[in-house]
């Protein structure tokens, strides 16, 4: 199971990768204080790195939600919801 803050930053790429964001646009959204502008390959590697496993967590998550961000935390489907 993901953690709630990783299961978070995955939907919101996933969003923007719907929306045709760039890396660097999607670092800039998520890490606003510590990502170069201008320089944003050698002087941001460590967060270039970062939104790069995201994306490919968040494509292989929208390849099948439901395996992923959807699934119950028990393993099962709750019959008690009235």
């Amino acid at each position: 199971m993901i953690g709630r803050e990783r299961w978070i930053l995955e939907l919101l790429v996933a969003h923007a990768l719907q929306v045709g964001a760039s890396q660097q646009e999607i670092a800039l959204e998520l890490y606003r204080n510590t990502v170069a502008d201008r320089r944003w390959r050698p002087d941001s590697a460590a967060y270039r790195r970062r939104v790069q496993r995201l994306i490919s967590e968040a494509r292989r998550s929208m390849a099948n939600p439901l395996r992923r961000w959807f699934r119950p935390r028990d393993g099962g489907m709750r019959s008690d919801r009235r």
